[in-house]
């Protein structure tokens, strides 16, 4: 809500006089909400302003947590009336390592395991057996050389 106590003649928009919103920087994701700083400038009398925040403006933020884009939204107070908006990006964090866990599927009367998980189990079985092998050769040539 725009607090002022001049008449809205007295008021200037913040659009008609050329406000803008200085850039805003992109954030990676880290669960808490980006309320980056920002400047809003004008030009009166073909000079460029600086407006102070909370004298001049006042600011709120949408969709500024999650990954994805988000944005400011300038509202004017005291000489200055109107909106200004702008968007900005909060980047997705990097996935280092990835851990799936799926459930089974079940079919019928059948259990059943995804193909992802299925090729998975084969894969790991594989490794097992393989090991195994591999531990009782070495066992058999520790024997062998006992005797």
């Amino acid at each position: 809500m725009e607090h002022s106590p001049y008449t809205d003649k007295e008021r200037a928009d913040l659009q008609s006089i050329g406000g803008k919103i200085s850039a805003i920087q992109t954030k990676t994701y880290d669960g808490s909400a980006y309320k980056p700083t920002i400047r809003v400038t004008v030009t009166e009398d073909g000079r460029k302003r600086t407006l102070t925040e909370g004298t001049d403006y006042s600011v709120s933020y949408q969709q500024n947590t999650d990954a994805g884009q988000g944005t400011v939204i300038v509202r004017g107070n005291g000489l200055y009336k109107g909106t200004l908006k702008t968007t900005f990006e909060i980047k997705p964090k990097s996935v280092r390592t990835l851990k799936i866990i799926a459930g089974s599927v079940t079919t019928g009367s059948q259990s059943e395991l995804p193909k992802s998980q299925t090729h998975l189990w084969r894969y790991k079985a594989e490794r097992r057996r393989t090991l195994h092998h591999r531990i009782r050769s070495i066992q058999r040539q520790g024997r062998q050389q006992k005797n």
